[in-house]
């Protein structure tokens, strides 16, 4: 049995670690205060909130000293299953059957404290992805199409795991 477990720690040693994307728009959690300044700046965001060409992105942040985790807000005409996989490829992860919430469960409703505090709306989680290094990226549902046409509107939260 000792042997057994010491196998497996060396596999997921042994393991490479993510290669892909760690960014949401340029901002990262554990991206040091400076650095997030001056990116707010290029931006011209005055606030841990931003919003440019129709996006939304706010940040949550480890005291003063970094960010813990970046919510992008967006729309996009791809269904549930196909932003999902949109995502994997963008941030180069696979996924697999158990990182997919109950897509179903997600046109309930839930509280979502990121963006608008303790508010019940339709919407909620679909799929979490483990990048490494404690992060996590996860695609929330934020809003089924309205009415025929219109795009269903998405969440994407990067974040550190580590606590501030």
């Amino acid at each position: 049995m000792r042997l057994l477990s010491t196998a497996a720690i060396l596999l997921a040693l042994a393991a490479p670690a993510h290669t892909g994307k760690l960014d949401i728009a340029g901002f990262s959690p554990g991206m040091p205060d400076p650095e997030f300044r001056q990116k707010l700046t290029v931006l011209n965001c005055q606030t841990d909130t931003c919003q440019f060409d129709g996006k939304v992105i706010q940040f949550r942040r480890a005291g003063d000293r970094s960010i813990q985790q970046v919510a992008y807000r967006f729309s996009s005409d791809l269904k549930p299953r196909e932003q999902i996989d949109a995502i994997a490829r963008e941030y180069g992860v696979a996924t697999r059957k158990q990182d997919i919430g109950d897509i179903g469960h997600a046109m309930g409703r839930y509280d979502d404290y990121m963006f608008v505090g303790k508010l019940l709306h339709v919407g909620g989680p679909l799929c979490r992805w483990r990048l490494g290094n404690r992060t996590t990226l996860q695609l929330a549902l934020w809003q089924p199409p309205g009415k025929p046409g219109q795009p269903f509107v998405y969440v994407l939260y990067l974040a550190d795991e580590r606590k501030a």
